[in-house]
């Protein structure tokens, strides 16, 4: 810390100011209203906040990553799966963590062998399959996995959001999950499918020109320690491709991050007007209003995506 002001912090000689949580939810408030990647490009390159607090990191620390991101998917559909998996495999994991449980620990007789295995267990499903469950069973964990389309503000392109109630994640764990795209432990547990960061890392191709996502995530209230005072702080970044220059000679992915190449963070009970609702005259971007509230778990929103899906 410097002087005796809380709000600075130094890393070597260069001592600069870390943003507020009123300043922070004021971007994400922002970031979540645009309809098109380039307000929100603009939004970006000319207010000050961004140069005052932010930076953009490579995501993985790897400069070659868009080379493996960006050729994950050929497909935009298949591409939108993947996401929609890994908030499959995090609600089964938040209901083993709930049990107190470790998934990799295969030795535990507590942890199922396979994802029907899972299903069952921790869902009621019989045998796994939702065939054989009944329809308010159904409905009440469709509640907490959505995907939600709307037509950008160009008309042509649309805007992707993919937004789950499960594990969420702490900001300081972005970059060893949403920020990550190499091969993790999550390979070790037995009853989920995806890789964590490759199946939002197939999306990032298809998402406009300047290929920008928006991660927002809090981490799930019943894991949370008493000893992790902060536990309860949202997390939020953008990521794009930097494009190559005279200077950068191939492109990648980038995530944005605070002076000290941290994902942006704040407190809050909730954040309101984040998720779009069902509206008459959907096609009309301007009729498009966010009143639904998040209190945890994560919203990936891909701006432009270049596919048409059928609403």
């Amino acid at each position: 810390m410097s002087g005796s002001n809380f709000n600075e912090k130094k890393i070597g000689d260069i001592v600069y100011q870390i943003p507020t949580d009123d300043e922070v939810f004021n971007v994400v408030s922002k970031c979540l209203k645009f309809n098109d990647e380039t307000d929100l490009h603009e939004y970006l390159e000319r207010d000050n906040f961004f140069k005052k607090h932010c930076k953009w990191n490579v995501v993985g620390g790897n400069t070659d990553n868009f080379k493996f991101l960006y050729n994950q998917q050929s497909d935009p559909l298949r591409a939108l799966c993947e996401p929609l998996v890994n908030s499959m495999d995090q609600l089964l994991l938040l209901e083993c963590y709930k049990n107190d449980d470790d998934p990799r620990d295969i030795d535990n007789p507590n942890i199922p062998k396979s994802m029907h295995d899972a299903a069952e267990k921790y869902f009621g499903i019989n045998r796994g399959h939702l065939i054989y469950t009944d329809k308010n069973k159904i409905n009440d964990l469709a509640h907490k996995i959505k995907l939600t389309v709307l037509d950008a503000k160009n008309g042509q392109d649309q805007i992707i959001y993919v937004y789950d109630e499960a594990t969420g994640q702490h900001p300081k764990d972005f970059k060893n999950t949403f920020l990550y795209h190499k091969p993790s432990e999550k390979n070790a547990i037995p009853f989920v499918q995806g890789q964590y960061g490759m199946g939002n890392g197939g999306a990032f191709s298809f998402s406009g020109n300047h290929k920008y996502v928006m991660i927002l995530s809090r981490r799930h209230p019943e894991l949370v320690n008493e000893e992790e005072k902060d536990m309860g702080k949202w997390g939020f970044t953008l990521i794009r491709k930097n494009i190559s220059n005279q200077y950068n000679k191939i492109s990648f992915f980038e995530f944005l991050s605070n002076k000290n190449n941290q994902v942006l963070s704040f407190i809050r009970d909730e954040v309101p007007n984040t998720l779009p609702n069902i509206v008459e005259n959907s096609n009309n971007y301007k009729n498009v209003r966010l009143v639904n509230s998040m209190t945890k778990g994560t919203l990936i929103k891909y701006f432009n995506y270049q596919n048409r899906i059928e609403k």
